[in-house]
């Protein structure tokens, strides 16, 4: 009896450990501290026990949740950042198991702390690892090489092209840039395994019905379905045939699901920045949640699938209603669809319809919506619908709502709305035009010119309205428009192969992407995609845009609320139901990524880039305020959804803004942290600082004053941005720290900007030398702790000879200060902490440009053009002239919407078209100077398709020295014969030239399909002329 009681109490307390009651009360109960560096991944043992967390730092922490204590590190032999944690079940919470950065798999024993298993079979990085929860030996791992790899500890096993271990490989139907992002097992159902990609379909997989493959056969199955072209014309009776599917997956082994209104024309075109960064299953294992990159997060029933019917006609409305002339509706005075009124066919009766209760909160709702609050309003509208799902005026009020708002997905939420309020009333006049609105709004032309055809036939009344006749007239303008941007697109496909860039939200950042690629999925991924499941619910309100670990999770052991993180360092809660955001939590100072409920307490555990690991639990009813709560629900969400909305790049630039205006929340501090090393000083112990006024530095417009701030503590190391006469540094201030001296040094520069994707080993502050590029000082944490000396070498900052050097500079380059001293010279930068600690090991990086002055365009612009009108054989011999280009070197612009100047450096080099090898011409004039080009190139520059990753390591050298070659024929309208350059480069390399020539806008010429030939205008280099995620920094 005792037993049963037990067990009743503990069942009992596992469904009620996460309430409303507790929600309202959950705040930040202690921080965990330990990494040095972004904590990106953290895992519940099986017990709830222990708490696992790995970090840039390449450590695995095992925590003490319960007594806040650390209980042991792990320093793995991962070179890179840890992505992915996990337990292993049924092992006493002994075994765990990593993937990283690095490309490898490790597992390692907790209590004897060897690693007893190692995998790198990956190519690139490991994002995640899943477990089922019947195995202590099975486990799998999804990278970005686009291969989903089954591990089975218990067979022998040898990393190389002939193991068995491949169980799905995305680019065998994807295509060839399909990476894996994320991995699930349903704890109910183990055989269900979700996979997210780099693009916005989760695939639910049985994997019983799939064989392992190698990696050999999955290259093989590749290149047959790229060189098929039977693929094309791929039907559903196709899958019948063994054959016709020429990999491991057979029919019936997979659904996909997708919003739907991301899945408008993706076949041919496909969503930009959309990326699934998590899934995880409800504990029920009867629903899915995705977190969508760039987008909202999306609840999917794996059990009754919601059949994407939304992009259809419903059948009811095509059948002739009997009183279609009895409507007393009036659609009048409206071009949009969105009526003021709620009236329908039959009000009287859709008024009788809504209990009391119910017409309260639509009239609340209603008064929202005309002081055009729209998103009170749709929460409102949601919380009426919550508890009386059979009104067709309730949905189509919302409808009206979501058209209004207008954040992404809400005209296909609309559209889902109008069908419902159809099936409930086909009569309803309001619902019947919106529904053509929101066809036309989400460019289904001919889905919006039938239903306003319908709409005019039914409704023969309303026909010669105004609000009629103003859609149809959009109608026809977006037909011919679409008929004029067909036509274009086909003339540019004749004539060249067309180009597509592509922004990755992996923060892998920015590559070049053959849309023939792109169009060529395999015949069954077509198939696939076009029989996707919709969402069940949405919830919105968080800002997904620049981590591709971001979380979202089930909280509860009914998963009763949504948690997920956000770009704004917020936690957001969403009520599962009803869609509403009941509450938002400050859970870092820039990004929470992590999220991982306790699965028997009322316990949070959450990491983002601070370099602690929060716990959250229910405050005491004491009355105590919650200083961590934000207050504006509906503001921080309307921010948010302004952040997400912005070009990624423009974000990135803007990140550190405090502005009202992209303020996420009134209460938000305003300083944000440089992080550069572990420990922490919150923004209310800004006070700790102490701050000294130095001299002025003799430099133009460029640096006003420095600051050094001393901590009280030496084991302080964050810096705030702020105003530094208020103990807080504004956003106007570069800030260099001298870890022997325990000081930070602030200069004030015009500009500045972050670049999220350097590593913490690789952190770097610029710092004034000179009156234009302020030179820079490296501050660079070791993880290792034999590196700790030479890192402590690398990071100390002269501080007393700083003002001498640039006072030195500015002396020593008065004429070059002259030509541009009508202006700021170029800003100095400064870099805030990387907003993605994912992208420490980039593989498809993006570079971060320079801020450059307009007047010093306009200077190199001017001397550009005077300097090709001469003879280039003359200049070659001038040493007066080779000298001032190589003072130049150091300034020449890195954003390629402005290099000129480079494009004219390698024109000078190019007047020797016939030598291919005239870098290696130690006799050149301008070899020395062609050198300091290429090591820029080398330092800063990421080359898409040239191995995408970093360039700067010596082996890299010659794929520079190609890139270069390229870039000096074509961008002189010369043409290019890449056999010349066969000796040049590696046999591997010399087969992506093609593919490179072709991403510089290069084609290859019919007699001779070695030469490719360009002819561009000087100054528009054809590696940006269709970079549209790019933004001008003038």
């Amino acid at each position: 009896m005792i037993l049963l009681q037990e067990e009743i109490c503990h069942i009992l307390q596992k469904r009620l450990h996460v309430t409303d009651r507790l929600i309202e009360r959950l705040g930040l109960d202690v921080e965990l501290k330990g990494h040095e560096g972004c904590v990106n991944c953290l895992e519940w043992s099986e017990t709830g026990r222990y708490l696992a967390s790995g970090s840039d730092d390449t450590n695995v922490i095992l925590w003490d949740p319960f007594y806040k204590k650390l209980l042991y590190i792990f320093p793995t032999f991962h070179q890179g950042n840890i992505f992915t944690v996990k337990f292993l079940p049924q092992t006493s919470d002994s075994k765990i198991v990593t993937g990283a950065a690095d490309n490898q798999v490790l597992a390692f024993d907790a209590v004897t702390k060897e690693t007893y298993y190692v995998c790198n079979c990956a190519k690139m990085r490991i994002k995640r690892i899943a477990t089922t929860p019947d195995s202590s030996d099975l486990f799998w791992s999804a990278s970005e090489d686009g291969f989903i790899r089954q591990t089975d500890l218990r067979l022998p096993h040898t990393c190389d092209m002939e193991a068995k271990n491949v169980i799905i490989s995305l680019k065998n139907h994807q295509g060839a840039l399909a990476e894996g992002k994320c991995i699930a097992i349903n704890p109910l159902r183990t055989e269900m395994l979700a996979v997210g990609a780099n693009d916005p379909y989760v695939r639910l997989y049985d994997r019983r019905m799939i064989k392992l493959a190698t990696d050999h056969e999955s290259s093989l199955w590749y290149q047959k379905m790229m060189e098929d072209g039977s693929n094309n014309s791929f039907s559903e009776l196709d899958m019948d045939e063994p054959w016709k599917i020429t990999d491991n997956l057979v029919k019936g082994c997979v659904q996909y699901f997708v919003p739907g209104h991301l899945q408008i024309n993706n076949n041919s075109k496909r969503p930009k920045h959309i990326v699934v960064t998590y899934v995880s299953f409800s504990p029920d294992g009867r629903e899915l949640l995705a977190n969508m990159g760039s987008e909202q997060v999306y609840l999917f029933d794996v059990t009754r699938k919601h059949a994407p019917k939304y992009f259809t006609i419903p059948s009811n409305l095509r059948k002739s209603s009997k009183d279609c002339e009895a409507v007393r509706d009036s659609v009048h005075g409206s071009s949009n669809g969105v009526v003021s009124c709620n009236s329908c066919v039959n009000e009287e009766k859709c008024k009788e319809s809504l209990p009391d209760t119910i017409e309260e909160i639509k009239l609340k709702a209603n008064q929202y919506f005309k002081k055009d609050d729209f998103v009170k309003a749709i929460k409102t509208y949601n919380e009426a619908i919550n508890k009386f799902n059979s009104s067709a005026v309730l949905y189509c009020n919302r409808a009206a709502a979501y058209m209004k708002r207008a954040w992404k997905g809400d005209m296909f939420a609309a559209l889902r709305d109008c069908r419902t309020a159809l099936q409930l009333d086909p009569n309803y006049v309001k619902a019947f035009f919106r529904l053509a609105r929101c066809f036309h709004e989400l460019k289904c032309n001919e889905e919006a010119k039938d239903c306003l055809d319908m709409f005019k036939v039914k409704f023969s009344s309303q026909a010669d309205s105004h609000a009629c006749r103003a859609l149809e007239r959009d109608i026809e303008i977006a037909f011919k428009k679409s008929i004029n941007d067909k036509a274009k697109r086909n003339s540019k496909n004749e004539s060249r192969t067309e180009r597509s860039v592509l922004v990755s939200l992996d923060l892998g950042g920015i590559y070049v992407a053959d849309t023939n690629l792109e169009v060529r999925i395999s015949g069954p991924e077509k198939l696939w995609r076009k029989n996707a499941w919709d969402y069940q619910h949405r919830y919105c309100g968080h800002c997904n845009a620049t981590t591709d670990i971001k979380e979202a999770n089930f909280f509860g052991n009914d998963g009763r609320y949504i948690v997920a993180g956000s770009d704004d360092g917020s936690i957001f809660f969403w009520d599962r139901q009803t869609e509403n955001n009941t509450r938002i939590l400050r859970g870092d100072t820039s990004i929470v990524n992590c999220l991982q409920p306790h699965p028997e307490c009322c316990l949070l555990a959450t990491s983002g880039i601070d370099h602690v690991v929060r716990l959250w639990t229910p405050f005491p009813e004491d009355g105590r305020m919650n200083d961590r709560e934000i207050e504006d629900i509906d503001k921080a969400a309307e921010a948010n959804h302004k952040r997400m909305k912005r070009d990624f790049i423009d974000y990135v630039f803007n990140h550190s803004s405090t502005s009202s205006e992209d303020s996420s929340h009134a209460d938000e501090p305003s300083s944000y942290p440089l992080t550069f090393g572990h420990g922490d000083l919150l923004p209310e112990k800004a006070d700790e600082l102490r701050c000294e006024m130095l001299s002025e530095i003799t430099c133009p417009e460029k640096v006003s004053n420095i600051v050094t701030v001393t901590t009280s503590n030496e084991s302080n190391n964050h810096v705030f941005w702020g105003n530094p006469d208020n103990s807080t540094l504004c956003d106007n201030f570069v800030a260099v720290r001298n870890r022997s001296s325990n000081a930070v040094r602030f200069y004030r520069v015009n500009n500045f900007f972050m670049n999220p994707y350097r590593k913490q080993d690789d952190y770097k502050v610029k710092v004034p030398n000179d009156p234009y590029s302020i030179g820079e000082s490296s501050l660079i944490s070791s993880r290792k702790s034999k590196n700790k000396s030479l890192a402590a070498e690398r990071n100390a900052v002269n501080l007393s000879d700083l003002n001498e050097t640039v006072t030195q500079a500015a002396e020593n380059d008065n004429s070059m200060i002259e030509s541009s001293a009508s202006s700021s010279p170029v800003s100095s930068i400064g870099y805030l902490p990387p907003c993605d600690r994912s992208t420490t090991d980039i593989k498809r990086a993006y570079k971060v440009y320079d801020l450059v002055s307009k007047d010093i365009l306009d200077t190199l612009d001017t001397i550009t053009e005077e300097v090709l009108k001469m003879d280039l054989v003359s200049l070659a011999s001038d040493s007066r002239f080779s000298s001032f280009m190589m003072k130049a070197a150091a300034h020449i612009p890195k954003n390629p919407l402005h290099f000129k100047l480079m494009i004219f450096v390698d024109r000078l080099l190019a007047f020797n078209k016939s030598s291919p090898r005239l870098l290696s011409d130690k006799s050149n004039t301008f070899c020395s100077f062609s050198e300091a080009v290429h090591e820029k190139l080398i330092e800063d520059f990421t080359i898409p398709g040239l191995g995408n990753r970093r360039l700067r390591t010596p082996a890299m050298r010659d794929k520079i020295l190609c890139y270069a070659m390229i870039l000096i024929m074509l961008c002189c309208n010369y043409e290019i014969d890449i056999g010349l350059l066969a000796d040049t480069v590696t046999p591997v390399e010399h087969k992506r030239l093609p593919l490179l020539l072709r991403t510089l806008g290069g084609r290859a010429g019919r007699g001779a399909p070695s030469i490719y030939k360009l002819k561009v205008p000087i100054g528009e280099p054809p590696i940006m002329k269709n970079r549209r995620s790019t933004t001008k920094l003038r």
